[in-house]
């Protein structure tokens, strides 16, 4: 996801309260850990 989206890895708050949302994800969607963790 930070090779996708270079303003997180601009802005490391973005990524700070991003990694929250993607856990969240995570749990109740288990289907976009994957892509996540290729990206």
């Amino acid at each position: 996801a930070s090779a996708q989206k270079p303003k997180t890895a601009k802005k490391p708050k973005a990524a700070g309260g991003k990694k929250p949302a993607a856990a969240k994800a995570k749990g109740g969607k288990p289907a976009a850990a994957p892509p996540a963790t290729s990206a």
